[in-house]
C-alpha cells in the first residue's frame, strides 16, 4: 500500500528510527516500523486484514472512518484510508498514518 503521513513532521519522526526511539523508546520505535514496512508491503487493506497480529480494526467515536493496528500493548497505529471504500477493504490501496502510537481505550 502507498502510505502517507498526517504532516511532514510525522513523517520525519517515522523515518528516523533514532528520532522515534527517542519519542517512543527502542521498542516501540522498532514496532512502529515494522508495522509502517508490513502495511506498505500489502496490495490493498484487505491483504493486511488476514495478518493476524496486526489485529487490524475499524474505529468508531472520534476516529470514525480509521483503522488501527496493534503495536505493543496497550498501544495502537491509527490510520485514514485515502481511497476506496470503507466496506471494501480490497479497494483500500493508499492510506495515511495520523497517530503512530496512541492508546484510545
Amino acid at each position: 500500500m502507498e502510505i502517507s503521513f498526517k504532516n511532514e513532521k510525522l513523517k520525519k519522526l517515522c523515518e528516523d528510527y533514532h528520532d522515534l526511539s527517542r519519542e517512543y523508546g527502542n521498542k516501540q520505535a522498532e514496532k512502529i516500523m515494522q508495522r509502517i514496512r508490513e502495511l506498505q508491503a500489502f496490495e490493498n487493506l484487505y491483504d493486511a486484514s488476514k495478518l493476524p497480529q496486526l489485529k487490524l480494526h475499524p474505529l468508531k467515536g472520534n476516529y470514525s472512518g480509521c483503522f488501527a493496528v496493534n503495536l505493543i500493548q496497550p498501544y495502537r497505529m491509527i490510520f485514514e484510508p485515502l481511497n476506496g471504500a470503507v466496506a471494501d477493504y480490497t479497494t483500500i490501496t493508499k492510506i495515511k498514518i495520523i497517530e503512530p502510537r496512541t492508546d484510545y481505550h
